[in-house]
């Protein structure tokens, strides 16, 4: 995947939309550093799942890290690991979230 144009466009510029795909950009290059992939694979193998779902629901994603203990009570490397991974998929299932309903208002 190219260098995001998205740091070219000034942030007055910037529509909920592009500001939603930032999000998801972020999440795919920090979770793609993290397990070692290539920058494209978190959102070629989850972001897709969530455009296409239509249930998609970040609050959803905060109560599974709510009851799972590991991710909210981190008390080693490996723990953190998943916490952070959490917080990657809440971060893009509420951005394509906002995608959706923003296009369903336009």
């Amino acid at each position: 995947m190219e260098k995001s144009i998205m740091n070219k466009i000034p942030r007055h510029m910037r529509t909920p939309i592009t500001s939603a795909w930032k999000v998801i950009e972020s999440a795919d290059e920090l979770y793609c550093g993290i397990i070692k992939e290539e920058v494209g694979y978190f959102i070629e193998k989850h972001v897709i799942e969530f455009i296409e779902d239509k249930e998609t629901d970040g609050d959803l994603f905060v109560e599974e890290m709510r009851k799972d203990s590991l991710a909210m009570y981190a008390r080693d490397d490996g723990e953190a690991f998943l916490g952070v991974l959490y917080i990657l998929f809440i971060a893009s299932a509420y951005a394509v979230q906002a995608v959706k309903a923003y296009k369903s208002r336009v």
